[in-house]
């Protein structure tokens, strides 16, 4: 049963990746419809029939290629499905919903881990939408983050993963570190989305697993920024986009936030 589902979640979160490359395509270029409407192709405006729609599969088979003009299809969709695809199953992985029979020989639903893989699931599909559209167009629509900060308040609220004073404190956290960036930069360190995302993330976790986000993030964006110097992928006044690496930090916090927080707490515990 457990390797049915996890097929499943793949297929599903796929399909969610693809319909978020859509979305994230159709938003940046002001497009009619960004969420019904058919697909087509960038390049030739060719309606993408069914079978142009399969995720991941039809990018390895078409090689890359749009099946009409032969024109490249960015390796951005291709990362995306993969990705989404990935959050469902881990998300699986992380919060098993599926117990195992027992002498009865019958499957029973763990509807707590339930409401947690479903939330964690839905904020983590957000969360990728954020990553993959700032990293290609280095900011971050409203559409996507005030849903995100309003499910990740109400899943706190309703799964008590995080006590409201908790929230408050990660609130008051992420107001006064992201906003003093933002404000005494004016926009320049950390864009107005990248405070949104703060304060998602502080609503997520709570002010503890907050602080691990965090701290994952920074240590996260120096390596690479210092792997992409050292390598002159980049400028030292280059603008990189900051919310992958809050992304990164949030998935990481999500998936090994307790063991990271309780490791910590044993090194600098006499």
């Amino acid at each position: 049963m457990t390797v049915i589902i996890s097929i499943f979640l793949v297929i599903l979160g796929a399909s969610v990746g693809s319909f978020l490359s859509v979305v994230i395509y159709r938003l940046e270029h002001k497009q009619k419809g960004a969420i019904l409407g058919r697909s087509r192709c960038p390049h030739c405006k060719k309606t993408l029939g069914t079978y142009d729609l399969i995720p991941i599969l039809n990018y390895i088979l078409l090689r890359g290629k749009c099946r009409y003009c032969g024109e490249p299809i960015s390796l951005n969709y291709f990362f995306l499905e993969l990705s989404t695809a990935l959050v469902f199953l881990l998300m699986f992985f992380r919060f098993p919903f599926i117990i195992e029979p027992g002498t009865n020989a019958l499957y029973t639903v763990d509807w707590t881990a339930f409401l947690q893989f479903l939330f964690y699931t839905i904020d983590g599909t957000l969360l990728i939408a954020v990553f993959f559209y700032d990293l290609q167009y280095v900011k971050i629509p409203d559409v996507f983050m005030f849903p995100l900060i309003f499910l990740c308040l109400l899943g706190s609220l309703i799964l008590n993963s995080a006590d409201f004073p908790s929230l408050l404190i990660a609130l008051l956290i992420a107001l006064v570190f992201f906003g003093s960036q933002f404000w005494l930069s004016k926009g320049e360190w950390l864009g107005e989305g990248d405070l949104y995302l703060g304060i998602a993330m502080a609503f997520l976790f709570g002010w503890k697993l907050f602080l691990v986000s965090v701290s994952l993030t920074y240590i996260l964006g120096a390596v690479i920024s210092a792997i992409l110097l050292a390598a002159r992928k980049l400028k030292a006044k280059s603008k990189i986009p900051f919310a992958p690496f809050m992304v990164f930090g949030a998935f990481a916090t999500i998936l090994y936030g307790q063991e990271i927080l309780q490791w910590y707490i044993k090194i600098v515990t006499p």
